[in-house]
């Protein structure tokens, strides 16, 4: 037993000794690599997986036939590039004044859109624009402009103008420094992830005790909710006629309108909503059999979100036919099990 022991020592002391030399070894030998060749293997591995590179140059002002500038851009969530600038050409109508003009390179086609005028209404110069495209695909402008427009004056103000995904076109106008009695200049524009839109700009309006030297003024245009989503309807199909449905709680909604139909809902155009509830759940109860689909939009004092995805729910009662089927089943095992209890019964008495 004593020799077992000093054996198992033996082993242990020896792996123990071999494990110091090799890491004594690999040390060294890290020690000793040149600062140089580390580098290198550190960019082989690392920097020179990726080559970064310039791709060819293009024009998007292809309609423009006078000076393009100061262009602002954005990319929204599906990879489409937005693009205005300010331009001089006389271009569907806008006049040989500075008008914003947009142009969209969609992901989808990989081509470029023709380019649009934003400043329709505007009858001055439209310069300096900023833009940015919201969580469902709204495109929100604003610029500098010297028309005097909804009461704002022949100084410059800030305009903004919206491109909206439920109807696919640009919206009327507004004047966002409806305050400034001065000169307002150089908006920057953002949105955040419940969809409000925040702009700034320097003006030498004396506003709130500002003083006439030029200050930072700052607006916040608070929209509708985002759409929400609804979950899958469970159990599906289903043969009660009490639908369960479950959406996620949208930030800024009151309120949510419930859509019910019997064809997919691919527009709100021609359908009620049967109800709104102030929660992010409701229980519907069907009228009769068959296939209904529902969507959710959510809505505040400002406006309604665009709808929901689409679910559906099929619902249909157990037939005669599958209850007769069900009932001869069950009734033909009782009457097995009767018969396979018989014999048994039968054949403990003759033992």
């Amino acid at each position: 037993m004593k020799k077992i022991k000093y054996k198992i020592i033996i082993c242990l002391s020896v792996i123990f000794i071999c494990f110091l030399i090799s890491a004594s070894s690999l040390s060294t030998l890290n020690a000793q690599m040149p600062v140089n060749e580390e580098l290198n293997h550190f960019s082989t591995n690392s920097f020179n997986r990726f080559i970064w590179k310039w791709n060819t140059t293009e024009v998007v002002s292809t309609e423009s036939t006078m000076n393009s500038r100061s262009p602002a851009q954005t990319v929204d969530s599906v990879g489409n590039i937005h693009l205005a600038w300010e331009d001089v050409t006389e271009y569907a109508s806008s006049g040989s004044d500075k008008d914003i003009f947009y142009k969209r390179w969609e992901s989808s086609s990989k081509t470029w859109i023709t380019t649009e005028v934003i400043s329709t209404e505007s009858d001055q110069a439209s310069l300096y624009s900023s833009l940015t495209v919201d969580t469902a695909g709204n495109v929100h402008v604003v610029w500098n402009d010297w028309s005097s427009y909804g009461g704002s004056g022949s100084d410059y103000d800030i305009f903004y103008k919206r491109w909206d995904i439920n109807s696919l076109g640009w919206t009327i106008t507004e004047v966002v420094s409806k305050d400034s009695t001065g000169s307002s200049n150089e908006p920057f524009l953002r949105t955040d992830k419940v969809g409000n839109i925040h702009v700034c700009w320097h003006d030498q309006t004396n506003y709130a005790e500002a003083g006439t030297d030029w200050d930072i003024f700052y607006k916040v245009f608070i929209g509708p909710p985002l759409a929400p989503k609804l979950a899958f309807i469970v159990p599906n199909p289903s043969e009660i006629n009490t639908v369960n449905l479950n959406w996620n709680d949208v930030i800024g909604a009151t309120s949510y309108y419930i859509y019910r139909s019997m064809s997919y809902i691919w527009s709100l155009k021609d359908i009620s909503s049967i109800t709104e509830v102030t929660s992010s759940s409701y229980i519907d109860t069907l009228p009769s059999e068959g296939i209904y689909y529902y969507v959710v939009v959510a809505s505040n004092f400002v406006g309604k979100s665009t709808h929901s995805n689409c679910q559906y729910i099929e619902f249909e009662l157990p037939h005669v036919q599958e209850f007769v089927i069900i009932s001869s089943l069950i009734l033909g095992t009782f009457v097995i099990s009767l018969v396979i209890l018989r014999n048994s019964r039968k054949k403990s008495k003759m033992k």
